[in-house]
């Protein structure tokens, strides 16, 4: 059905747009009718997608990768912090960029099952403590970048409580 929405979108577009380019005084009507159908294809597209997201396997193995990508970023961000020189704090940035794109990426790619699975409440509540500490780690990367070593030792441990504090959330669910 996705690929069937995906093509109506295709078709849609490409014959409206020959029809406004050609034939400015010509059929609307036609014009109009290929919008429609560009129309439905977004709404496919949209409603197959929003059926896989709210299936079950997928909700509950989103589930499992927020808490599994909860759980290492906690401990890549304690091992950046016990790992840090105080003599080069330009390394820190260099370990966030090597070690947690991956899983806050995989995070924020899951994170709708929250709300889909137990509501708008929970979700505000676990996003809240998540974006904090990803604030607090983009504020380590920068103070890094610039040498400011207080600053990075004390934002690296602010970040790691936020993302606890997600995690404990997760957890009780």
């Amino acid at each position: 059905m996705k690929t069937i929405g995906y093509i109506l979108i295709s078709i849609g577009f490409v014959v409206s747009s020959l029809f406004a380019s050609t034939q400015l005084e010509g059929n609307w009507g036609w014009f109009t009718l290929s919008l429609l159908v560009s129309v439905a294809g977004i709404f496919l597209v949209r409603s197959t997608e929003s059926k896989a997201a709210l299936h079950e396997d997928t909700l509950n193995a989103n589930l499992q990768t927020i808490r599994d990508s909860l759980r290492e970023i906690i401990n890549h961000v304690e091992a950046i912090k016990n790992n840090i020189d105080e003599n080069n704090p330009q390394a820190v940035h260099l370990e966030i960029d090597k070690h947690l794109p991956h899983h806050l990426n995989a995070f924020v790619e899951a994170r709708k099952s929250i709300g889909h699975m137990f509501g708008l409440q929970v979700y505000a509540d676990v996003m809240s403590f998540y974006a904090t500490g990803e604030r607090y780690l983009n504020r380590v990367w920068s103070a890094s970048t610039d040498g400011y070593i207080d600053e990075v030792t004390d934002y690296i441990a602010r970040s790691q409580q936020q993302f606890e504090e997600a995690l404990g959330v997760v957890e009780k669910l």
